[in-house]
């Protein structure tokens, strides 16, 4: 199970842009770069489409920034809205390491101000 939430900016302020977003986040999580995702993976199915439906159903939200970095006993995923100007972070911590993942998001909040809410 993962620990999830997003990160916001201060008081309904946009993040940033997507490069210097990403350059916040590498500070902090080493390794992490984002891709820009067009759509879900084909799965080579034309009859049905699994992977689509199952990304329709569930609202993602198509082009999207992902990326994902490793910490100490963790792993945490990032999705980032498609937009040249990023609103919001969603993120899930998976792995034992859940103390020092929330020990790096403030430390990445301390960094730029942004606010991060755990689900």
């Amino acid at each position: 199970m993962a620990l999830s939430g997003i990160i916001v900016g201060r008081d309904g302020e946009a993040l940033g842009p997507e490069p210097e977003v990403e350059t916040h986040l590498a500070a902090i999580f080493p390794g992490v770069k984002l891709a820009l995702e067009h759509g879900p993976p084909a799965t080579g199915l034309r009859a049905f489409d699994i992977q689509g439906w199952m990304a329709r159903m569930s609202g993602t939200q198509y082009p999207r920034w992902t990326g994902m970095a490793e910490g100490d006993r963790f792993i945490v995923s990032f999705k980032l809205d498609g937009e040249r100007t990023i609103r919001s972070i969603r993120f899930a911590i998976y792995g034992h390491g859940v103390k020092a993942a929330r020990r790096d998001l403030d430390a990445l909040a301390a960094r730029t101000g942004w606010r991060v809410r755990f689900d």
